[in-house]
């Protein structure tokens, strides 16, 4: 079996993570937003959508591993981590001028199995930072 590199397990999460939320009707607005600071990444959020049953802004972090363990990817984003991701948000959001609308956190955990060609998707909804 063919080991794959981090950075395309990566990848490949983001992209079942859209086709899932737009399945379920989320309109996607940006990827891989990031903010810089004299030259250096601060923080990047993975993928920005429209929850079109709400009107809500949606910041997802995507987060993906090559196969299941007892423990899910999710499990590795912590509250640094979300508060950068606050911070890259209301910059997103005033850049967009969309400032007045209601926005949310999301977490999206894949785990990939390569073999048999599916992924478990868990979506947790309105992360605190």
């Amino acid at each position: 079996m063919q080991k794959y590199k981090n950075i395309e397990i990566g990848r490949l999460g983001e992209e079942v993570a859209i086709k899932f939320l737009q399945k379920r009707g989320y309109q996607i607005l940006d990827r891989n937003f990031s903010v810089t600071s004299q030259g250096l990444k601060l923080a990047e959020i993975d993928i920005i959508a429209e929850d079109r049953t709400s009107q809500t802004i949606v910041f997802v972090e995507v987060k993906s591993q090559e196969k299941p363990t007892s423990f899910l990817p999710a499990d590795r984003v912590n509250k640094e981590k979300l508060h950068r991701i606050k911070q890259t948000a209301q910059v997103w959001l005033s850049k967009h001028k969309k400032d007045e609308l209601p926005w949310r956190i999301d977490i999206i955990s894949v785990s990939l199995n390569f073999e048999t060609r599916k992924a478990k998707i868990i979506h947790f909804r309105n992360i605190e930072a």
